[in-house]
């Protein structure tokens, strides 16, 4: 995988996929305060969390990093909060997680390996210039009534399960908008298909929730909305911005210039 050594201020690979990591689990973890009923717990070897929301990407473990000795009782006392709670879950595996043989454990577990996740990151000062066409606007978020749009387009844009549309929506007005929270909503001939979510953070810009209506993709508002979000890191002093890839979005993120350096695992769970 090509390294990313000297392309901004001299920072080594190992540091990006550092913040990568760290991004990713801490923005993660703040998410899930926001969902009415959460459960968060920080303990020294793994975060876990828990919404209540019956969708695996909501509920599960972040960046395990657990002792040899004690890794299977951990695993076992993990498993049976969730058990209890039949809530669907994800173990999410970092480059940093261990100890060695983790995803052999869980497997043994029954939890299924899902799909690799490629942690991606772009020098801003690299990207293109914001040349969209004449039918796709992106606009961003500054007012309540346009963040319950982005939050409806978002969860449809996901697709959620029923159950799930309405714990989300409350997700995202609850997590709301601000200086290092920017919210950005794609329209096509002035219907809301898109949005996408940046988080500012002290070291590197962390891109979020890239979502189109499924009858609307296709037409360029994911590059659109994904750039407008980037292009606002950079304005704001950001020089490296960061994101975790869906299958969907990774021609997306590459035609970018967002460059793969990693890969995450999930391990998941179904009641």
């Amino acid at each position: 995988m090509p390294g990313f050594e000297g392309l901004i201020g001299g920072w080594s690979e190992e540091e990006i996929v550092s913040e990568i990591e760290r991004t990713f689990y801490h923005d993660t973890f703040d998410f899930t305060t926001h969902f009415p009923g959460h459960m968060v717990r920080t303990d020294e070897d793994m975060l876990i969390f828990a919404t209540g929301v019956p969708a695996d990407v909501l509920n599960g473990v972040l960046g395990p990093r657990m002792d040899q000795r004690t890794m299977a009782s951990r695993i076992t006392e993990v498993m049976a909060f969730f058990e209890r709670q039949r809530l669907p879950m994800n173990w999410f595996l970092g480059p940093s997680s261990g100890p060695d043989g983790l995803e052999r454990a869980l497997a043994e577990r029954g939890l299924i390996p899902g799909d690799l996740i490629p942690g991606m990151a772009i020098d801003l000062e690299t990207i293109p210039s914001l040349d969209l066409p004449g039918e796709i606007r992106v606009e961003e978020v500054t007012d309540e009534a346009a963040l319950k749009v982005c939050s409806r387009t978002a969860a449809n844009g996901f697709q959620l399960p029923p159950e799930a549309v309405d714990a989300y929506t409350r997700f995202v007005e609850s997590y709301g908008f601000g200086p290092d929270r920017r919210w950005f909503l794609g329209y096509l001939n002035d219907r809301a298909a898109s949005v996408a979510l940046v988080v500012l953070h002290q070291r590197v810009a962390a891109v979020y929730c890239v979502a189109t209506l499924p009858e609307m993709r296709g037409r360029g508002l994911g590059r659109a909305v994904t750039l407008v979000a980037i292009s606002a890191a950079r304005e704001a002093g950001h020089k490296v911005a960061v994101l975790e890839a869906s299958d969907m979005g990774l021609p997306v993120y590459r035609k970018l210039g967002f460059r793969e350096l990693c890969k995450l695992r999930t391990m998941t769970w179904h009641p």
